[in-house]
């Protein structure tokens, strides 16, 4: 099973953020942030006793790979793809 981990971009700050929990609770929410201060508070805003995800923020999941370097990845990261293989009736896909 992989880890669930979450990261942010501040469209604002340009500074990215990283979580290993995402929690919509907002009670469990406060207890965490006084706690341990695992998510940050300047990333989220309460709506009607909701918790919510402030706009200028773009979350990604962790995708549970790494990089030959050892980098996780992250949904919407872009990577270098040196060679993959498809379906045997197409074409490997090389670079260049």
């Amino acid at each position: 099973m992989r880890t669930i981990k979450f990261r942010a971009w501040s469209k604002h700050r340009k500074k990215m953020d990283h979580w290993d929990y995402l929690l919509y609770y907002p009670n469990y929410l406060r207890d965490l942030l006084k706690w341990a201060g695992i998510i940050r508070r300047e990333n989220f805003k309460e709506e009607n006793g909701k918790c919510v995800i402030k706009k200028d923020k773009i979350i990604m999941q962790y995708t549970g790979l790494k990089d030959r370097n050892g980098v996780e990845i992250y949904e919407g990261d872009i990577v270098k793809v040196e060679k993959a293989y498809t379906h045997p009736d197409e074409r490997i896909i090389q670079k260049g």
